[in-house]
C-alpha cells in the first residue's frame, strides 16, 4: 500500500478484511507481526499514536461520539498543531483552498 504525500485515503472492504487492524498498526495502537512501515522511504517504528502523528500519519476514527459536536473541517485538523496547540481554523481553511 503506497500513500503520497497530502493524499487522502478511504479504506473499504468487507467485515473482517482488516481495514481497522491496519489502520490500528499504523496509528500505533497495534504492533505489526511482519513488514514495515516507510514514511518518505524511511522506516519508521510506530509505538502510539504520536510517534504516528510525529511520521504524518494521521486517522479520523468512524465513531462519531470520539469527538463531539465538531464540523468536518475540525475533524479532519484534530491531530494538525495548531497556535497553542488548539485547531487552528483559520489555517485550515486556507490550506483547504490551497
Amino acid at each position: 500500500l503506497s500513500v503520497a504525500q497530502g493524499e487522502i485515503l478511504g479504506l473499504l472492504g468487507e467485515n473482517g478484511a482488516g481495514k481497522t487492524t491496519l489502520m490500528n498498526v499504523l496509528f500505533g495502537a497495534y504492533a505489526p507481526d511482519a513488514g514495515e512501515i516507510l514514511v518518505q522511504g524511511r522506516p519508521v517504528t510506530i509505538n502510539s499514536s504520536a510517534d504516528a502523528l510525529a511520521a504524518g500519519i494521521g486517522m479520523v476514527h468512524q465513531h462519531f461520539h470520539l469527538a463531539p459536536r465538531l464540523s468536518v473541517l475540525e475533524n479532519l485538523l484534530i491531530g494538525i498543531p495548531g497556535k497553542s496547540g488548539r485547531i487552528d481554523r483559520a489555517g485550515g481553511l486556507t490550506r483547504l483552498a490551497e
